[in-house]
């Protein structure tokens, strides 16, 4: 099974909330590095932590690595 350790690449997508300046719906896709990965499950269930820009509405969103969904 793959893990998810610290330094590990990770690509995140979505579409963020609509804002004042960008009100029309876009795709996101950023890369970064996994920074932590939780023994258990913090608030609400995450586990990972990426150091990727993310944007509010991008919750529920996919997390990547190369090869699987993390």
């Amino acid at each position: 099974m793959y893990a998810n350790f610290e330094g590990t690449t990770a690509y995140v997508a979505g579409f963020p909330a609509p804002t004042f300046a960008i009100n029309q719906p876009i795709y996101i896709f950023s890369d970064g590095k996994i920074t932590a990965n939780a023994s258990k499950p913090l608030r609400d269930g995450y586990a990972l932590v990426y150091s990727n820009n993310t944007s509010e509405g991008m919750s529920g969103g996919a997390v990547l690595n190369e090869k699987f969904i993390l």
